[in-house]
């Protein structure tokens, strides 16, 4: 079983770091951060995820890795459009 991750408002971002939550400890956050945690404010939780610790939080490095051939898309064609009396435009 994997350890559970607890987030960490801190800086504008929240922040992961293994363990559970506990105000007042010292933590190394998954994105190599140090910081100490506090019990945050309901608005705390609205900051934005630090990227790194999201990626790592899901495993982002067991993922595979994008695409770098360009995707081109054709146009779709369209059907004329009828107007009231039964006459293409």
């Amino acid at each position: 079983m994997e350890e559970p991750l607890a987030w960490q408002p801190y800086r504008d971002q929240r922040h992961a770091y293994p363990g559970r939550a506990m105000p007042g400890r010292n933590v190394r956050t998954l994105c190599g951060m140090h910081i100490e945690t506090y019990l945050a404010g309901p608005g705390d939780w609205l900051w934005p995820d630090c990227h790194q610790c999201w990626q790592a939080a899901i495993g982002a490095d067991r993922l595979p890795a994008p695409r770098r051939e360009a995707v081109t898309h054709r146009p779709v064609p369209r059907p004329p459009v009828e107007s009231v009396g039964g006459r293409s435009e």
